[in-house]
């Protein structure tokens, strides 16, 4: 259900702007599930990285850049777990404390 919200003001948004480099998707996971907000991307954050599968565990506050070309699709888990596609783009995610 997640997936296809984000999805939709995904697209809602990409005629606006909003959904191109300069602008981030801010995911805070926790154990009740998932909540998504849009802002322009900052640098006043502290990276605390993407593991190998290009995917971040629960409690982190994780940044989805979505790159010029990405499709901008968002997978949320039940575990928690999430990650951007396509596979290509996965060096766009970046993970925050």
């Amino acid at each position: 259900m997640h997936f296809l919200q984000i999805t939709a003001l995904l697209t809602l948004l990409a005629p606006l702007g909003l959904a191109q480099g300069d602008n981030g998707i801010l995911v805070n996971v926790n154990s009740h599930g998932t909540s998504s907000v849009y802002y322009p991307e900052s640098g006043i954050c502290t990276p605390i990285g993407v593991n190998q599968a290009g995917t971040v565990q629960n409690s982190a506050r994780c940044v989805f850049y979505i790159q010029p070309g990405c499709n901008g699709q968002l997978a949320v888990f039940g575990s928690g777990v999430h990650s951007i596609y396509p596979p290509e783009d996965i060096g766009s995610v970046k993970c925050y404390e």
